[in-house]
């Protein structure tokens, strides 16, 4: 098949977080193929396709048994998730994939996004924050120039070629070597650096991380954070930029919702 998008779910919280994300999808862009590989199946009239993954390999259970606290028990959990994300993005059904993170919201059509395709390899956005995290991101970071930019791994389009493919396989290997401190951005960073693809930059609205810093200037696209009404949140956005406002527009997890419409309102009335 030519082009879709591709979920790829761990357990039953992203499952149904990534149903809802298809859902917006679906509502704006009905005619695109989805397929979600999860490690349940998944029935769904927004979902066209499901590709059930295996559990977690022996490796992975060796590595969670020789885990001596609960600290390193739940980091297991979390680069389960991350791995399974590495490990099967490039088992995509279609030539042109847009993959999606489960939190995250569609809020209009995005079907011009696989244009960029005719010219490039893949796209993605600047991540918000560039500094790394633990000694494993440290590492990483130093590998290559400062000045490469670190890119979200929440929303990727690329289309299938053997150079594709030679970039998934470097960046699960990436993350295989630190399997518990290693973090996916980091390891993205340095196999996209020495990969030969042609890289384009998606724009914040196709991938607006609407609880950091960004301005967006234009119709917004894609949401990507956790937020109990992302169809509000999203028309937020778009009130402030019709209003000429670039943004940014800052919902911190202490942020309650009726606080934000309230500050939003304000801004209208004066």
């Amino acid at each position: 098949m030519l082009q879709g998008v591709v979920y790829i779910a761990t357990g039953r919280q992203y499952v149904d977080e990534a149903l809802k994300s298809a859902a917006s999808l679906k509502a704006m862009s009905p005619s695109i193929h989805v397929t979600a590989f999860s490690d349940e199946q998944v029935n769904s009239s927004h979902i066209d396709n499901t590709v059930v993954i295996n559990g977690t390999p022996h490796c992975e259970r060796q590595r969670a048994s020789d885990a001596s606290d609960s600290t390193r028990i739940q980091a297991v959990g979390q680069s389960k998730g991350m791995l399974n994300k590495v490990r099967y993005i490039g088992r995509s059904p279609y030539e042109r994939t847009l993959f999606l993170d489960s939190d995250t919201y569609v809020a209009d059509d995005i079907t011009d996004l696989f244009s960029l395709l005719d010219r490039f390899d893949i796209a993605v956005a600047h991540a918000p924050h560039r500094s790394p995290r633990g000694a494993a991101e440290r590492r990483r970071f130093q590998e290559i120039p400062q000045g490469f930019v670190v890119m979200n791994t929440g929303v990727i389009l690329f289309k299938k070629s053997e150079g594709t493919a030679a970039f998934f396989s470097e960046w699960l290997r990436l993350c295989q070597e630190e399997y518990l401190d290693c973090n996916d951005q980091a390891s993205f960073r340095v196999a996209l650096y020495h990969s030969d693809l042609r890289i384009a930059t998606l724009t914040p609205e196709y991938n607006y991380r609407f609880r950091k810093r960004l301005c967006i200037n234009g119709s917004l696209k894609i949401l990507h954070g956790r937020h109990p009404h992302l169809p509000i949140v999203a028309k937020q956005a778009e009130a402030l930029v019709a209003a000429g406002i670039a943004g940014p527009l800052v919902a911190s997890q202490r942020s309650h919702l009726v606080r934000l419409f309230l500050s939003v309102r304000k801004i209208f009335c004066h």
